[in-house]
């Protein structure tokens, strides 16, 4: 087996790793695909999405995010919500409903189009604060 290109993410998300191996018959190589390792979403990460608050620092993070932007939402629409900060309204209903990881990008464009300040505030430790 020959070693190509370094690993490189493409478009779908996955990582090609390049292994050229021989095809006997016609001499033809061919490049294998190995798929990024799954991370697991915030609502799998924490029983009880969002009420029940859990021990995973990092996935606490998330729902507490997640619960303040639905204590802003109150009384706004998603699509309202989606318009005001340039995101679409089905990232938000991810964020909310917990099945994906908010980007940083779109951390900025909510907050910034709602006017406040969404990210759980803590204390550096692994233990995450209540605000």
């Amino acid at each position: 087996m020959l070693l190509g290109s370094p690993i490189t993410p493409n478009r779908d998300g996955l990582r090609n790793l390049w292994l050229f191996t021989p095809r006997p018959s016609a001499g033809v190589f061919y490049a294998l695909t190995m798929p990024r390792p799954k991370n697991l979403s915030p609502r799998e990460r924490v029983p009880g999405w969002p009420e029940t608050p859990t021990e995973d620092a990092v996935a606490e993070v998330a729902r507490r995010f997640g619960m303040n932007l639905r204590a802003e939402l109150q009384g706004v629409s998603l699509r309202e919500a989606a318009s005001r900060c340039g995101v679409d309204h089905t990232t938000i209903f991810s964020i909310l409903d917990g099945r994906s990881w908010p980007e940083l990008e779109t951390i900025a464009k909510l907050e910034l189009g709602m006017g406040v300040s969404l990210w759980p505030v803590h204390d550096g430790t692994t233990e995450v604060n209540a605000t």
